[in-house]
């Protein structure tokens, strides 16, 4: 099986195919770092022997509109070749405008107050792969395509030293961690004013700039030093990397998104569950067999969940599902 990865993001999928896994599951990979429609064209050889070519569709793609890169690659494949698509941001954009994380919605205008159904009906995006590939629970431009989508987290786990500093926390400090996904649409002060001011505890507040994600050894560090994370950010509705980090190192996270849920299931709430996220953030400041507990059982998930051996795998057998 010859797979081309990923088309605009070769730091992840491309990086896990490492030589052994190509081995041990009999594939061939590629990577083309799609910045622009030309260099589709320029790599049509490439892209024209592929039997499954997975495009990661980000707006980092210039040239075109970049949600519609899946179509200019249609046109260099062979007949008989498979497609699996991965949309960057999830179309949130199309039904909350406000929570962009790009530094310009200009390229937006055009759509404002154009209805999901009737965007999808023009540009034909959800018709074009044999498979779609989500990060969250129940994406909702699901229901406008009749293709098989499937549940399928990026292999974050390389982006990650697998072992953590044993610290102390009790010397540390119990300060709270929280995110603003977005400089922009997603905001914090919510969580502040209702959980943690009330419960009079510290907080240390990382915040992503337009076009930026937190990323590196400085950010890891200062979040490996609290106690708590609470993601519960209005106007985000991703999966959330930031409550996977928190469960890689071992930091109990209490917040309503899909992460949370996966890998903190005791400290899943409703957003914006005041009452039960101060019940439960109160618990694990003085439940010391509690927090070691669900902090344990939250790494111990994400290493599961995220285990590349097994991504890999799943990601051959949905090949092999539809058709390749």
């Amino acid at each position: 099986m010859a797979i081309v990865t990923e088309l605009t993001q070769p730091f992840q999928w491309n990086k896990v195919w490492t030589e052994e896994r190509r081995l041990k599951n009999n594939v061939i990979v590629e990577s083309v770092n799609v910045i622009s429609y030309l260099t589709v064209e320029l790599n049509s050889d490439i892209v024209g022997n592929a039997d499954l070519i997975f495009v990661y569709c980000s707006r980092t793609c210039k040239g075109g509109e970049w949600f519609r890169l899946p179509l200019e690659v249609k046109k260099f494949m062979k007949p008989e070749a498979k497609m699996i698509v991965q949309f960057d941001s999830e179309f949130l954009w199309l039904i909350n405008p406000e929570g962009v994380q790009w530094d310009s919605k200009r390229d937006l205008e055009q759509y404002k107050g154009v209805s999901p159904q009737k965007f999808f009906e023009e540009n034909r995006v959800l018709d074009v792969a044999d498979a779609y590939f989500t990060v969250l629970e129940n994406p909702f431009w699901a229901r406008y395509t009749k293709k098989p989508v499937y549940y399928m987290p990026l292999p974050q786990l390389i982006r990650y030293p697998l072992t953590i500093n044993k610290m102390n926390r009790e010397k540390e400090g119990k300060t709270i961690a929280v995110l603003r996904h977005s400089a922009r649409g997603a905001s914090i002060k919510h969580i502040i004013q209702n959980v943690i001011n009330p419960l009079k505890k510290a907080v240390f507040v990382f915040s992503c700039l337009p076009n930026q994600f937190l990323v590196g050894k400085r950010y890891i560090d200062t979040l490996q030093k609290c106690y708590i994370g609470i993601d519960d950010a209005e106007g985000y509705a991703g999966w959330s990397r930031f409550t996977m980090e928190c469960g890689l190192l071992a930091i109990p996270c209490v917040g309503s998104t899909y992460a949370t849920k996966l890998f903190f299931p005791e400290l899943y709430t409703k957003h914006k569950d005041y009452v039960k996220q101060r019940e439960l953030v109160q618990r694990l400041y003085e439940d010391k067999k509690f927090y070691k507990k669900v902090a344990e059982e939250g790494r111990k998930r994400v290493l599961e969940h995220l285990d590349s051996d097994k991504l890999c795998q799943r990601f051959v057998r949905i090949a092999k599902e539809i058709g390749v």
